[in-house]
C-alpha cells in the first residue's frame, strides 16, 4: 500500500508579477485569455525595493526582491523563508564565464551577485531579518519541492508565518538549446506566498490541502505553456479545481 502524507496551510497573501503584469487584476485578465503567454520583454515593477539596492541588483534578484517583499511589505512577523529558483542568477553567471572566457578581471559584485542565495541574502538584509532562508533548486521540481518545504516546517513549528517566493528569468539564448520544448518560452516571473497554520477572522487567508502520493511511474509534465508557480497561482486565486504535479516520485494533489 503506498503511504499517503496529508498536509494543510492557510495562504495568507499571494502575489505573482512578470512583464507588464503585477496585480491580481492584471493576472485576472491575462488568465481570461484562451492561450496566456508572457511576454519576453517589458517593465516589471520594484516599488518596494529600496533605491540603494535597486541601482545595483541583477534582473534576477530584483524580481525576487519585489514579489518577497509585497508579502511582507507590512509588519509580518516572518519565522522562516524558502527562496526557490530553477537557474538562479544564470544571467550573472553566464557574464562572468564570458569573462573568464576573454581572460578579464572579474567584478566583485558582480561576482557577489552570481550565487544562488543572492536574492535571499539581499532580502535579509532590506528586512533586517534574523530567521532562517532556504533557497532551492529542484529542476522541473523546484516549486513542488518550495512548498513542501514550507509546509513541512508548519507542520513542525505550527505558530510560524513562513514565505515562499519562486523566481525565475529568462535563459540567455546559448542555453535555449539544452531545454524542452516546453521551458524554452518562460520568461522572467515571480512568484511569492505567506503561509501560516492558522485563519486570521480579519483576513481572507484561504486554506489549502495537500495531499502526498508516492508515484513509482514517471513523472507528469507539465502540459501549460507557463511555469508550475504560476499554474498553481492561477489556480489558488481563479480556479476551483484540484491542481496536480507529480515529482520527485510523488503525486502532489492541491485542494482548496
Amino acid at each position: 500500500m503506498s503511504e499517503v502524507i496529508e498536509l494543510k496551510a492557510y495562504v495568507k497573501k499571494s502575489y505573482a508579477l512578470a512583464s507588464g503584469l503585477a496585480g491580481r487584476q492584471d493576472w485576472q485578465q491575462f488568465f481570461t485569455t484562451l492561450s496566456p503567454e508572457l511576454k519576453k520583454e517589458g517593465l516589471i515593477v520594484d516599488d518596494h525595493i529600496p533605491k540603494a539596492t535597486k541601482r545595483r541588483v541583477t534582473p534576477a534578484s530584483k524580481i525576487a526582491l519585489q514579489a518577497a517583499l509585497e508579502v511582507s511589505a507590512q509588519k509580518e512577523d516572518i519565522n522562516y523563508a524558502v527562496f526557490a529558483s530553477r537557474h538562479g542568477e544564470i544571467t550573472a553567471t553566464v557574464g562572468l564565464l564570458a569573462s573568464l572566457a576573454e581572460k578579464d578581471i572579474l567584478s566583485p559584485m558582480r561576482f557577489s551577485q552570481s550565487v544562488h542565495n543572492t536574492a535571499s541574502g539581499l532580502f535579509s538584509i532590506i528586512k533586517g531579518a534574523k530567521h532562517n532562508i532556504t533557497s532551492i533548486a529542484a529542476g522541473e521540481s523546484t516549486f513542488m519541492m518550495a512548498m513542501l518545504e514550507a509546509m513541512n516546517y508548519l507542520k513542525l513549528y505550527p505558530n510560524s508565518k513562513v514565505l515562499v517566493c519562486m523566481f525565475d528569468e529568462l535563459l540567455p539564448e546559448y542555453y535555449q538549446a539544452y531545454l524542452s520544448q516546453r521551458d524554452q518560452g518562460y520568461p522572467s516571473y515571480g512568484v511569492s506566498l505567506l503561509l501560516s497554520n492558522e485563519k486570521d477572522i480579519e483576513d481572507s487567508s484561504l486554506a489549502i490541502y495537500l495531499t502526498l502520493k508516492a508515484n513509482e511511474k514517471k513523472a507528469v509534465q507539465n502540459s501549460a505553456n507557463l511555469p508550475d508557480a504560476l499554474e498553481y497561482y492561477r489556480w489558488l486565486n481563479f480556479n476551483d479545481t484540484t491542481f496536480r504535479r507529480s515529482a520527485v516520485g510523488f503525486d502532489f494533489i492541491w485542494r482548496k
